[in-house]
């Protein structure tokens, strides 16, 4: 809020707010400012995922997973919209950044990762700091880069919605709602995102046979990894197998 005061339409709920206060929203649930004095202005602030450098080709690339905790204060999953005041301690910082994002746009920096790139994920960094210092136990946003990094070191493992939920105390259907806004995908396509990409990587860089890597990634039966490898990756496993040689 640059100036004056308003009221945060989001979800049903209506939020004051004042000059100073940043409000962050996500990109599905409806939100609109209502100006309840005249000298009422907002600065706006909207990107893309591709501002940070993701695309479904990069997404292969395990490391631009890790984009996906970026997005942490944007999904606050029911619950109210993460708002900072001038008084709240990182306050200073993020405006700082939301500030110079604008400067880098307007002088038409290179897109990422170039600078423009690089001060947003410092900007979203401060963002997810923030949320996490601000999440009750059982309650807020889940921890979702501490989901993904469990989801690459077990992905051989039979790892189940209701598992992921209990865990992080959530009913099921809201915790594969919210992975799905996150992600872009269903946790059993990702999982098996996962398992393709490890077995593309065996195909092209070993000599196992297929039955033994479909095995190593996590599929007991070879009918089933191939259906899925072949759907994901375009190929059959033996057909990607020769076509790298």
């Amino acid at each position: 809020m640059i100036s004056g005061k308003a009221e945060h339409q989001s979800g049903g709920r209506s939020l004051p707010v004042v000059r100073g206060d940043i409000v962050f929203n996500d990109n599905v649930e409806p939100h609109y400012f209502r100006g309840a004095s005249r000298d009422f202005e907002v600065l706006t602030l909207c990107f893309l995922p591709s501002a940070l450098g993701y695309s479904d080709a990069l997404l292969n690339d395990r490391a631009t997973m890790d984009y996906y905790a970026l997005l942490v204060p944007f999904t606050p999953g029911g619950g109210e919209p993460l708002r900072l005041h001038p008084s709240d301690r990182v306050f200073r910082k993020a405006a700082f950044l939301a500030f110079h994002l604008m400067e880098l746009f307007f002088r038409e920096e290179a897109p990422p990762p170039g600078p423009l790139g690089d001060a947003l994920r410092l900007f979203l960094g401060v963002l997810v700091g923030e949320a996490h210092h601000r999440r009750i136990p059982g309650e807020g946003p889940v921890p979702f880069k501490e989901v993904l990094d469990l989801l690459r070191a077990r992905y051989r493992e039979k790892i189940t919605l209701e598992q992921l939920a209990t865990k992080y105390r959530m009913a099921p259907t809201r915790f594969s709602g919210r992975f799905n806004r996150l992600t872009g995908r269903t946790l059993p396509r990702f999982i098996n995102e996962l398992r393709t990409l490890e077995a593309e990587r065996l195909l092209r860089e070993t000599a196992l046979p297929v039955r033994r890597i479909a095995f190593e990634v996590g599929y007991e039966n070879v009918t089933h990894f191939n259906a899925v490898f072949k759907r994901l990756r375009g190929k059959a496993p033996r057909a990607l197998r020769l076509a790298s040689r």
